[in-house]
Formats: structure tokens, C-alpha cells, sequence
């Protein structure tokens, strides 16, 4: 199969995962974005259904009438408006088929062999440490609350609408706050002292992280001494998916806050996040020095300013980074995984033990590889193009639910240091074949359901979309049951990969790069980038 080398994410990515209202929506007719039954799925796969080919008859169709897809997709009533000028893709393999898979565990092994190779011989600490407040945090949120006091009563008085006793109440909530801030100032140490949180290592040691019992994590750090700030994190939840990510930097630990709940498999981040500013995406990340590729985690303007992390470089080529992935892949058990994403990056960093971010200070970023690998099964890859099953929000039952399965994806961080970054995101194990050799629906008619359903799935609510598609691939993707977060099926599906920018009133609000529309290679229909389905 042709190895797809796509960018990770251009433009800003919030720390939280956040849904897009651009996920998709019901057709008119209510005919192709709908809830799939999975046993008929299964019985049109293993039959002969008429329309559909095999897997070298696709192949040579698409060979012959579709060496590059063009297309114009608009809705002015919708505010869309797409482009498509793409490379179709299909693999070279003999047939693909359908498998059920569940959620799997992180095992003891594995943690065992991460701390071999990135942390072996060095005493580890509860990483639950860095996460308690000293006495420089409690200052510089006192100054701050200090200095928001007097902005405020300054504004206040000249705006003159309000009375003195009002004007004297809005300052007087302000210092309430800073005498329980005081409070807390005088009880928090000046340091922390990590021998008080010795490191276990074992999963049997996880702890409850969110305080219902739904997430169990282990976190574990090291003491920095040794020039690099090192941390490893497991998560365990049945409703959040479960996952190994171990981070290192010169200047300070990587903020995590101990789990990683609501992260995404893309660079552990999520959707992007609004930036004010009115120039475009590529302009402004190359203005500020930094790769044309950012994973940022803050909320950025036009005067925001940026410095890289001190004691880092990134002069080796991607193939030299994709070498040392590579060994270490295969040293830690993921043969399987092949390259799927990868690009120079910046990242924009969360630095626990450097204090919160000043109002108006540089936000420190480091420059590296970004490589994703996605499990390959018979020549073809699992990418996920289907999006995540995520669920926020009331059942028909009065029950609030909040659960999520991203994509599986092994993620690597590489620069001239080594591998400074490693994360196994929501891993699976494939339990069973349910059909060898599926049916598939040929290119003609997938292109289609493109035309006519990409503006719909692709509109959002208060939003102009603006998009391009870049590449049409072929590959496994999973989908889920309705009710299901632990199970589902592995199918063909045809994606269309590109980039989308988002505008209100003619201001960049957004830009986001990976699967326009993803539509089952199966049964013909478009699923939903949130449901799963």
C-alpha cells in the first residue's frame, strides 16, 4: 500500500477537545447520514450486492478513469464553499475485509519497557507532585487579581455610570478573593519536595483521577537533574479510552494535570480553537518564527509572541527522524504500525514548573517531528478517517453522558536529542474476520455522495467554510454501535482529506486540516464524524 505522508494539523489546537459544529448533519431525505445497522452491514459485505467490486476490479476502475478527482462543492445558503482537486488512492492489496475490535488495555509490559528506554536507572516521583501549588504560584495569581483590581476600579470611575458604594462592592469581591488566595499562600511550601512522593510504577498502583472512579491513571515523573524534565501517563477508563503518553523537555515538565481526558489522537490535542487575527493561518505562524505546521494550545493574537525552548534543536531531515521511530517501533513491539502522518512541527507548550503564563510573555514552543503510525492489517492502514465516537450531553433517560473513543494511533516526537516525545493513544485488539473480502462501492458513485452531501456535513452554525480537498484515499477506518464505546468494526471507507478555513464576517476564525467526508466503502453511506457511525 502506498504510504500517506499527510500534514498534522495546520493552524491552532486546543488543549480540550472540542466537537466542531461542523460535524455531520441530516440530509434532507434523511437517506445517508443515518444510524447503521451493523448485522445488515455485515450481510450486504459477505453477499454479492449489485454495484459493488472487489477489491482489483476497484483498483483497475480507478486506475484507468480517475487518476485525479476535480470537483466544485457550494451552498450559499449553507456558507460553504468547497474545492476539490485530489489524488485518488486506493491499495494495491488482493481484497479487504471487515474485523470486530474492542478497546485494549495498556499492560504492565509496556509500561515497563517505556521506562526501560526513556527513564531507566533515574528514581521516580508520583507525578501527582508537580500538580501541587507552591508559594511563587499563589503570588502570581494574587499580583494578577491585584492588578485586575485596580484596571477595573480605574475603568469603572471613568466610565462614571456607577455609584462609589457600587464602584467600592466590585473591588471589595475582588479583595475577598485575594485574602482566600493570602490564605492559601501561607500554608503552600516553597518548593515541592518530590522524595515526599515516591513513584510506583506498577498499573496495580493507578489512582482515581477524577473522583467518580471512571478514570484511573499512573503518572510518573523524574527529578530533572539530569538536564531533561521526564514524565510518563497511563490512563485507564472504559468511557474515555485508554493510553500511554511520555513526554520530555530541557526547560520543564510538559503540563498534563496528571490524565488526558479529553485529548484526541491528533498530536493528543483536539479541533481547533478560535485566533484573533485577520491575516491567514500560514502567514501568521511563519511571521512568529515558528514551522509552517503548529500544534498550539493557547488562545493567540496578532501581538501574541513566542520563544523556543532553550537546549532543543531540529536540524535533522524527517527521514532521519522516521529512522529512529522506526527502531524504536519495532525495540517496543509496534511492527505492525506503519507511517501514516508526519511533519515538522512547532508546538506550543504548557510548562508546570515555569509558573503561569504572564499577561503579555513569550509562550515558549519546541520544533520537532510530529510522526503518526496507524496499525496496518493486511497491506492496508487503520486511519480513522471516520472521525471519533464522542457523546457530551442528556439520554432519552435523564442521564448526562460523557464518553469518547478516539482513533488508535502511535505518536512519536523526534528531534536531534532522539525521541523526546511517545504516546500509545486508544489501542484496540482485533477479536475477529466478520467478512473476508468485502464488496466495495466503486469511485463513481462515492463521488456522488460527495457532491451532494459535503456542504451539509460540512456547515457550521455561525460560520463561513472554505475548504479544499487535497486527497481521496481508501483505507480501514472503525465505526461503532449506537450505544457502544468498547466495540465496533473495522470497514473500508473512502475519506476526503484536506483543509478547511473558517470565517465570520470576513475574520479568520478557524482552520483545521484532516477528513472532509467520510463515506463507508461498504454500504454507501456518510458517517458522522462525532457519532462514529
Amino acid at each position: 500500500m502506498k504510504k500517506i505522508v499527510r500534514r498534522i494539523a495546520a493552524g491552532a489546537l486546543c488543549a480540550g477537545l472540542m466537537i466542531s459544529c461542523a460535524g455531520c448533519q441530516m440530509d434532507p431525505e434523511g437517506s445517508l447520514v443515518k444510524h447503521k445497522d451493523m448485522e445488515k452491514l455485515i450481510s450486504q459485505a459477505a453477499g454479492s450486492q449489485p454495484g459493488t467490486v472487489g477489491a482489483r476490479d476497484l483498483q483497475a476502475d480507478v486506475a484507468e478513469n480517475f487518476d485525479s478527482y476535480k470537483a466544485q462543492v457550494s451552498d450559499e445558503s449553507l456558507h460553504v464553499q468547497l474545492t476539490a482537486d485530489a489524488q485518488v488512492d486506493v491499495p494495491e492489496v488482493d481484497k479487504l475485509s471487515i474485523y470486530r475490535v474492542k478497546q485494549k488495555k495498556i499492560d504492565q509490559e509496556l509500561v515497563d519497557k517505556v521506562i526501560d528506554e526513556f527513564m531507566g536507572g533515574e528514581t521516580l516521583y508520583d507525578g501527582r507532585a508537580v500538580t501541587q501549588r507552591v508559594r511563587s504560584d499563589v503570588e502570581a495569581d494574587i499580583e494578577y487579581l491585584r492588578q485586575q483590581m485596580k484596571d477595573t476600579e480605574a475603568q469603572l470611575r471613568e466610565e462614571g455610570v456607577l455609584t462609589e458604594e457600587e464602584i467600592q462592592e466590585n473591588v471589595n469581591a475582588y479583595q475577598f478573593e485575594m485574602d482566600l488566595l493570602q490564605e492559601e499562600y501561607e500554608s503552600a511550601p516553597e518548593n515541592v519536595d518530590l522524595s515526599a512522593y515516591p513513584g510506583d510504577s506498577s498499573l496495580e498502583a493507578m489512582y482515581d483521577w477524577d473522583g467518580q472512579g471512571d478514570v484511573k491513571a499512573l503518572s510518573l515523573i523524574n527529578d530533572g537533574a539530569g538536564g531533561l524534565y521526564k514524565s510518563l501517563t497511563v490512563q485507564d477508563s472504559d468511557n474515555y479510552s485508554n493510553k500511554l503518553v511520555y513526554r520530555s523537555s530541557p526547560a520543564a515538565y510538559v503540563r498534563s494535570d496528571g490524565c488526558l481526558v479529553a485529548k484526541t489522537y491528533l498530536s493528543e490535542d483536539g479541533r481547533p480553537t478560535s485566533v484573533a487575527t485577520a491575516s491567514s493561518y500560514d502567514t501568521y505562524w511563519k511571521d512568529k518564527g515558528l514551522a509552517e505546521i503548529v500544534v498550539n494550545n493557547y488562545q493567540v493574537d496578532d501581538s501574541t509572541q513566542f520563544a523556543p525552548v532553550p537546549g532543543w534543536t531540529c536540524q535533522l531531515t524527517q527521514e532521519e527522524a522516521q529512522e529512529k521511530a522506526r527502531a524504536l517501533l519495532d525495540k517496543l513491539g509496534f511492527s505492525e504500525f506503519t507511517l501514516g502522518r508526519g511533519e515538522l512541527c512547532s508546538e506550543t507548550l504548557s510548562l508546570k514548573n515555569l509558573g503561569p503564563q504572564e499577561p503579555g510573555e513569550a509562550i515558549p514552543f519546541a520544533t520537532y517531528y510530529i510522526l503518526q503510525y496507524y496499525r496496518e492489517i493486511d497491506g492496508v492502514q487503520l486511519t480513522q478517517s471516520s472521525g471519533v465516537k464522542y457523546q457530551d450531553g442528556w439520554d432519552g433517560d435523564g442521564n448526562f453522558k460523557k464518553e469518547m473513543w478516539p482513533a488508535e494511533c502511535v505518536e512519536l516526537r523526534v528531534n536531534d536529542s532522539g525521541v523526546v516525545g511517545f504516546s500509545v493513544l486508544a489501542p484496540v485488539e482485533v477479536t475477529e474476520t466478520v467478512v473476508e473480502g468485502a464488496g466495495l462501492i466503486p469511485f463513481e458513485e462515492v463521488k456522488g455522495t460527495f457532491e451532494s452531501m459535503a456542504a451539509v456535513a460540512r456547515a457550521r452554525e455561525y460560520e463561513q467554510v472554505v475548504g479544499e480537498v487535497r486527497e481521496v484515499n481508501l483505507s480501514y477506518s472503525r465505526i461503532s454501535e449506537k450505544d457502544r464505546f468498547d466495540t465496533g468494526l473495522i470497514v473500508p471507507v473512502w475519506s476526503f482529506e484536506g483543509k478547511e478555513e473558517y470565517y465570520m464576517e470576513e475574520r479568520l476564525g478557524g482552520n483545521w486540516e484532516g477528513t472532509i467526508l467520510a463515506i463507508n466503502a461498504v454500504d454507501g453511506s456518510v458517517i458522522d464524524e462525532t457519532l462514529g457511525y
